[in-house]
C-alpha cells in the first residue's frame, strides 16, 4: 500500500545503514523518487562501522520505515528480521529491511534480481541456457550475482577467485542450481582457453573502484590480477563463433578502470550505477507497492 502523507503527518524515515558509504547515491534516487510521487519521506546515509553496527540497531536514531542495507552488514539484517523472503535465506543476507505492524522487519534481498534485470538488459533480451557468465570474485556481491544468473536460467558460471574458503563455499550454496566452475586468480590470463562461447558476459564484484578506490597494497594487487584479464581473445573467441561480443558490468561505482579497458576491447561495458537502480527499483517496490520511474544519476 503507498504511504501517502499528509502536511500535518510525520515524515516518513528511510536510509542506508553500511560502512563505508560515502560514495552512495541511494538518497540522491529515493529522495528524487519520493519527491516526484508525492510521499512525505526522507533517506538519508547513516555510516556504521562494523563494531558499532549492533548497538546502532538497538538503539537507532530515529524510528524507520524501511531501510537499505550494505556492506559489511547484509548478513546480520538478515539475522534481526523476524521475517525473510526465500533469498534471504538462501544467500543469509539482506539489502532492504521492511517495518511490520508488529515493529519488527521483514528482509528482502534486491541485489540478485536486480543483477537479474540488468544482465538481461545489456544481454539483449532472454539470456540462453548456453550463455557462459564470468564472475570475478567470491563474496556477497558474486553471490548476490550467482543467485541472479540462475534466476535468468543461467546453467554454467565461472567464478575467478582464490580458489578454497569463500569460492568453495559459493560453489556449494548453489550447488542445486547451477553448475560452477572455479578458477584461480593465477590462471586468469588462461581465460579464452578455459571457456567455450557463447560468453555472454564477464562480471566484476571485488572491491576495486568501490568509491574510487585504486591505492593501497591489497588493492593494487588485485588490479594486477584482473589486469591480466585476456579481453581481446574473448571477443575474438566469440566472433570466430559468430556471436556478439560478450558485455562487461562493474558492480562498484564510479567506475573501476576495467570498464575502460573492457570498452577498448570491444565490450559492451557499463558500471554499477544500472545495478544500484534496479536494486533500488525493486526496494522502493517493497516499502511502497509501485515501482517508482525511473530517475537517471550523475556518473
Amino acid at each position: 500500500m503507498t504511504k501517502v502523507k499528509s502536511a500535518t503527518d510525520t515524515i516518513a524515515r528511510y536510509g542506508l545503514v553500511g560502512w563505508p558509504i560515502e560514495h552512495s547515491r541511494s538518497p540522491e534516487l529515493h529522495n528524487g523518487w519520493f519527491a516526484k510521487h508525492g510521499l512525505a519521506a526522507e533517506y538519508e546515509k547513516y555510516p556504521v562501522a562494523p563494531e558499532e553496527v549492533e548497538s546502532w540497531f538497538a538503539q537507532p536514531p530515529c524510528e524507520f520505515d524501511g531501510l537499505n542495507v550494505t556492506m559489511p552488514h547484509k548478513n546480520m539484517a538478515a539475522q534481526l528480521a523476524e521475517e525473510s523472503s526465500d533469498w534471504v535465506q538462501i544467500l543469509q543476507a539482506a539489502n532492504t529491511l521492511i517495518r511490520l505492524p508488529s515493529g519488527g522487519w521483514r528482509a528482502e534481498n534486491t541485489d540478485a534480481p536486480g543483477f537479474a534485470e540488468v544482465v538481461r538488459s545489456f544481454i539483449g533480451g532472454e539470456i540462453s541456457p548456453a550463455h557462459r557468465i564470468v564472475v570475478f570474485g567470491a563474496g556477497a556481491t558474486a553471490s548476490a550475482a550467482v543467485a541472479g544468473l540462475a534466476m535468468l536460467g543461467v546453467s554454467e558460471i565461472f567464478v575467478v577467485a582464490r580458489v578454497g574458503g569463500q569460492a568453495e563455499r559459493l560453489k556449494a550454496q548453489f550447488a542445486d542450481l547451477v553448475a560452477i566452475h572455479l578458477i584461480a586468480w593465477e590462471e586468469i590470463a588462461n581465460l579464452a582457453k578455459k571457456i567455450d562461447p557463447p560468453l555472454g558476459a564477464l562480471i566484476h564484484t571485488t572491491p576495486l573502484g568501490m568509491g574510487g578506490q585504486h591505492e593501497g597494497d591489497s588493492v593494487q594487487a588485485l588490479e594486477a590480477l584482473l589486469g591480466a584479464i585476456p579481453w581481446q581473445d574473448l571477443v575474438e573467441k566469440n566472433a570466430l563463433a559468430g556471436i556478439a561480443p560478450p558485455v562487461f558490468l562493474d558492480a562498484v561505482y564510479p567506475a573501476s578502470r576495467l570498464v575502460a579497458t573492457a570498452q577498448k576491447a570491444g565490450f559492451s561495458a557499463s558500471d554499477g550505477v544500472p545495478l544500484l537502480r534496479a536494486q533500488a527499483r525493486l526496494s522502493f517496490q517493497h516499502w511502497f507497492g509501485f515501482l517508482p520511474e525511473a530517475i537517471e544519476t550523475k556518473r
